[in-house]
């Protein structure tokens, strides 16, 4: 995590998610103007200059949202699979 990253996040701060994201846009040729505004047609809220900070920095202030990034995640069809344990203490679970 970088110096500017404004709070931890498992999802935004995953640079598979974002590189994943970014090949998805490369693919089908959309600019950030397109999606913000394919978004802005969903309901989404977010603007070019945040999903621009997000798709080249990642988790840096000003980027988009988590819920944006799981949004973009599902309107692009990339799978997101979240794994959560219980913490072991003293080597238990």
């Amino acid at each position: 995590m970088n110096q500017d990253t404004k709070h931890p996040c498992i999802i935004k701060d995953n640079d598979e998610v974002r590189t994943l994201l970014n090949g998805r846009f490369e693919r089908l040729k959309l600019s950030s103007r397109a999606i913000t505004k394919d978004a802005k047609d969903n309901g989404r809220t977010f603007t070019e200059q945040s999903l621009s900070r997000y798709r080249n920095h990642g988790n840096v202030k000003g980027a988009i949202q988590t819920e944006d990034v799981m949004w973009l995640c599902e309107k692009y069809s990339i799978k997101l699979k979240l794994r959560a344990t219980r913490a072991k203490k003293n080597g238990k679970k």
